[in-house]
């Protein structure tokens, strides 16, 4: 089976090896906890509408795009 790993994807024996190895890690990680915690696109605008309504301008600050609504 290496053999033909070799003649078709050109991967060395050494390569196989640590792929094997790091799929098998990986796999039984998968069960246990993520390495990485997936955020929603929903969650990141909430967070972004969260963050701009906080948004608040001391008094001495001037800003130009909040001139024209009040």
């Amino acid at each position: 089976m290496v053999d033909v790993l070799l003649q078709v994807a050109g991967v060395t024996h050494e390569e196989w090896a640590v792929y094997r190895a790091f799929s098998e890690l990986m796999s039984n990680r998968s069960d246990k906890e993520r390495p990485y915690e997936r955020v929603k696109p929903s969650m990141r605008k909430a967070f972004e509408r969260k963050w701009k309504e906080e948004k608040v301008l001391d008094d001495h600050t001037f800003d130009v795009a909040l001139s024209h609504r009040a």
